[in-house]
């Protein structure tokens, strides 16, 4: 009896490509932006809770979080003024020009513009509910962005996870998460389902980088 399995299904695991045998060879000086190897080792240890208390103390808290979260955390990792504030700016451009935009049209009473960068939309799409997808589906990849995301810095940390041979995913998306929207709302997803098969056996690093101090009330990163 033959059993049909969804689209996608290859029955194939590849842990080689994701675990401790996937480690490229790091440098031996280090270039701007590469983290610490243990951090590199935190990305790639395969700890199991058992053997987790005869690590070394050093390891303790990142492994921690590696084991319950899926994540390593590097804390500081970008200048706030010169690297994430000018991301900040092109985005309230962006909110601005929808503000305009719908308050010219007489959808919206007021532009908000009293409030400040994390408010600001969320007003503007409660009276107005689908603005947060007016930004989403501009198409406009801020140069800010750009920079930050094909800039020497984080290429340098994604080198020690996959090697030099880096190629960025041509797929963005600037998805502004608005309380109680559920219009920007993605259920729970691995993203290797919207790639072709070929893709299972490639390792792809994420880098989640948030513009405020994110928590558990205000929607950090889960896995």
């Amino acid at each position: 009896m033959s059993v049909e399995h969804p689209k996608g299904y290859t029955g194939k695991c590849n842990p080689e490509v994701w675990d401790e045998r996937a480690k490229p060879p790091q440098p031996a000086v280090k270039k701007v932006g590469q983290i610490t190897e243990e951090q590199v080792d935190t990305y790639f240890r395969d700890v199991s809770i058992t053997n987790f208390r005869s690590l070394p103390s050093t390891y303790e808290n990142q492994c921690y979080v590696f084991i319950e979260k899926g994540v390593v955390l590097i804390e500081d990792y970008f200048d706030v003024n010169t690297e994430l504030e000018p991301i900040k700016k092109d985005i309230e451009n962006m909110v601005t020009q929808i503000a305009e935009l719908l308050f010219k049209e007489g959808k919206i009473k007021s532009k908000y513009e009293e409030h400040g960068f994390f408010q600001r939309l969320t007003m503007i799409n409660n009276e107005y509910p689908g603005a947060n997808i007016l930004v989403h589906k501009r198409g406009y990849l801020p140069r800010s962005i750009q920079r930050l995301w094909s800039g020497e810095k984080l290429c340098n940390a994604m080198e020690q996870l996959i090697g030099p041979d880096i190629g960025g995913h041509p797929v963005w998306n600037l998805r502004p998460k608005t309380p109680r929207s559920h219009a920007a709302t993605v259920p729970w997803h691995q993203d290797c389902a919207y790639l072709d098969e070929a893709s299972y056996d490639t390792h792809q690093p994420t880098a989640w980088i948030p513009l405020l101090d994110a928590n558990e009330e205000n929607g950090c990163m889960e896995k």
